[in-house]
């Protein structure tokens, strides 16, 4: 059995646990910001796949506000307030500018 000094003071009993939670928690926390790194570099495109839109233009219906815009896979999406307030949804062709479909969106 070991002596101690008079500067050293014993160890707590669950000091090591302790260790090992601190640890870990410093572990998560970092597997956490290379996660949320990695997730704002997708969102702002630094991960590639960019779409190329190569229509010339996109005619909308007259009288209608466009409320919101986005991309699908080959395709643009036209969120269209009518002069009635009734909202639809386009759908164009990103390559040619071509209507492909609508869908009315009716709110619950």
């Amino acid at each position: 059995m070991s002596q101690l000094s008079d500067d050293e003071e014993p160890e707590p009993p669950h000091l090591r646990r302790l260790r090992l939670l601190v640890n870990l928690l410093m572990l998560v926390m970092i597997l956490g910001m290379v996660i949320i790194a990695g997730t704002i570099l997708i969102r702002i495109g630094l991960g590639g796949g960019a779409q190329t839109v190569s229509a010339e233009t996109i005619a909308l219906p007259d009288g209608h506000d466009v409320l919101a815009l986005g991309e699908g896979d080959g395709t643009l999406l036209f969120l269209l307030a009518g002069p009635t307030g009734q909202r639809t949804l386009y759908r164009f062709d990103a390559s040619d500018g071509t209507l492909i479909g609508t869908v009315d969106v009716v709110p619950e």
